[in-house]
């Protein structure tokens, strides 16, 4: 059950995290929502109702999408945890949540030329 699980998850990173939508487009996000199929519904019911989802572990208490992170969420009773994979231009996949490195890290001061990936 574990496993299963932990590939919901995934597949829910994998389809949340590509859903990029014009910022001026309405949108009805609860019809949307109810408007799944069978089958996503089935799944959906696996999920208990009001779990807490710690995203990119903790963002206060130690640097996001870290071990130091998701244990510390882990710690104060995190239900799951929900990491960003993305894969880098070398086929690497790490843990991050933005599109580039310059709200994490000081890539400007570092290698100004490579800010924007």
């Amino acid at each position: 059950m574990k496993q299963f699980f932990a590939y919901f998850i995934a597949f829910l990173l994998v389809i949340g995290c590509n859903n990029e939508r014009d910022k001026n487009e309405s949108v009805d996000y609860m019809a949307e929502i109810n408007n799944i199929s069978d089958q996503a519904q089935r799944v959906r019911d696996y999920v208990p109702k009001n779990v807490v989802i710690a995203h990119r572990g903790t963002t206060y208490w130690a640097p996001e999408e870290t071990e130091a992170a998701f244990r510390w969420a882990r710690n104060i009773g995190a239900d799951y945890l929900e990491l960003d994979l993305q894969m880098t231009k070398d086929s690497i996949l790490i843990a991050l949540h933005d599109n580039d490195l310059s709200r994490t890290t000081n890539i400007a001061e570092v290698f100004p030329e490579r800010v924007k990936f």
